[in-house]
C-alpha cells in the first residue's frame, strides 16, 4: 500500500483510539462492540459505522450491529470523517483493481486493531477501560451487508477463529 495511504490509517488508528476514550460509559454491562457498513463506491470510501450493544439487550441480534441499543455512535464517525475524506481524495481516478486493494487494505487494517483490543481488554490502558464489559467482551467487524462468507471471515479476522466459534459469532 502507498505510503500516504499507510500514513492516513495510522492516523484512523489513532483517531479511533482517543474516541474510545472519550466515549462516556454506556449504561449496563458491554458484551460487544463492532464496526460495519464499510461502505465504498469506488469513487469514495465511507467511514465505517461504530456500535455497541448490552447484555440483555441482545435479543436475536446478538451479532448484528444495526440492530443494537447503540447503531452509530455519532463521534466517531464525526471524528474520523476527514481523514476518510483524504483517504478518498488521495484514492480520486485510481482504477477498480486499485480501489479494490484499498478494500482489502481497509478490512485488514480493522481487523488487525479489533484483534489487538480483544488480545489487550483486560489492561488498565485498554480504551474502553472505563466501561463495564462483560468477561467475554469482544470488539470486531460483523458486516452482515456482505453475506455470510465475508461476514464470517471478517469477524474470525477481527475476533480470532477460536473465540467467534466459542461466542456464536460464526
Amino acid at each position: 500500500m502507498d505510503a500516504e495511504i499507510e500514513t492516513l490509517f495510522l492516523e484512523i488508528e489513532i483517531s479511533i483510539l482517543k474516541t474510545l476514550n472519550n466515549i462516556p460509559c454506556p449504561e449496563g454491562v458491554i458484551y460487544a462492540c463492532g464496526f460495519w457498513l464499510f461502505y465504498c463506491d469506488y469513487t469514495m470510501l465511507g467511514v465505517p459505522c461504530f456500535a455497541y450493544n448490552t447484555a440483555g439487550n441482545e435479543k436475536d441480534s446478538k451479532w448484528c450491529p444495526p440492530e443494537w441499543i447503540v447503531d452509530v455512535e455519532g463521534q466517531m464517525a464525526v471524528t474520523l470523517n476527514p481523514l476518510y475524506q483524504q483517504v478518498s481524495s488521495y484514492m480520486k481516478g485510481k482504477n477498480d483493481e486499485e480501489w479494490e486493494t484499498l478494500i482489502e487494505y481497509h478490512w485488514d487494517i480493522y481487523s488487525e486493531f479489533c484483534l489487538s483490543l480483544n488480545q489487550s481488554s483486560e489492561i488498565d490502558e485498554h480504551p474502553l477501560a472505563h466501561w463495564n464489559l462483560s468477561d467475554d467482551f469482544v470488539i470486531g467487524i460483523f458486516e452482515e451487508r456482505e453475506g455470510e462468507e465475508i461476514y464470517d471471515f471478517l469477524a474470525k479476522a477481527s475476533v480470532g477463529e477460536k473465540k467467534a466459534i466459542e461466542l456464536g459469532i460464526v
